[in-house]
């Protein structure tokens, strides 16, 4: 793969991966331990992965990725940061963010659902939260 990068941590190989790739999967790695994280440790982290990706060749994309990043650092909010990285890590498994979700309560009127309450839900911000 042109422009990729092996990435090992704690010592397991896995795999190899370019820029954007390799950051996804780094933040990805961490996404179950984040409710138990500091701020202080979320940050260490950022900056260590931006750091490790800095020897990278990398090309505007993960660039701009990572001067976001350094900018999320600079103005410290826990939620921007989380969804920060959750962001990167499912646009490295090729999937986005879900739009447009929500919970329709609904009784069987004369043979036809008819909508009582309706109910907004993210499912990201409330991944997000539960991270929190």
């Amino acid at each position: 793969m042109k422009n990729s990068m092996e990435v090992k941590i704690n010592g397991y190989n896995c795999g190899s991966f370019d820029g954007s790739g390799a950051l996804g999967f780094i933040f990805g790695t961490f996404i179950e331990d984040l409710s138990f994280m500091s701020d202080d440790a979320i940050k260490d982290l950022l900056s260590g992965t931006f750091d490790l990706m800095a020897d990278f060749p990398s090309g505007a994309l993960l660039s701009r990725k990572i001067r976001r990043g350094n900018d999320l650092l600079k103005d410290y909010d826990r939620f921007d940061v989380i969804r920060f990285m959750v962001d990167q890590y499912l646009a490295s498994e090729k999937m986005g963010l879900l739009s447009g979700f929500g919970v329709a309560i609904c009784e069987n009127v004369e043979g036809r659902h008819k909508i009582i309450r309706r109910l907004l839900v993210n499912p990201e911000k409330q991944f997000i939260s539960d991270l929190m």
